[in-house]
């Protein structure tokens, strides 16, 4: 049960393997992307994904997450 005035979470994968995918064709072409997390979002996507599978509103309208699909660009992405 959420409170009133506080957005609900958002899902933006239904499985791994959807991650998986948006984190190659996202993070991994990023020119912040290093082996290690440092960019928050992709920190914040990594703890969604090995916790409830959620994000804050405020994470998903930064990254830009559509709830029609799994294929979407982030909103902060830096081309290499």
């Amino acid at each position: 049960m959420f409170q009133v005035g506080i957005p609900e979470p958002v899902r933006p994968f239904s499985c791994g393997s959807e991650y998986g995918d948006w984190k190659m064709n996202n993070c991994e072409r990023c020119a912040k992307f290093t082996e290690k997390p440092t960019c928050e979002l992709e920190s914040e996507l990594a703890l969604a994904y090995f916790g409830t599978g959620t994000l804050s509103k405020e994470i998903s309208d930064r990254l830009g997450v559509r709830t029609d699909t799994y294929k979407w660009f982030c909103k902060e992405l830096v081309r290499r």
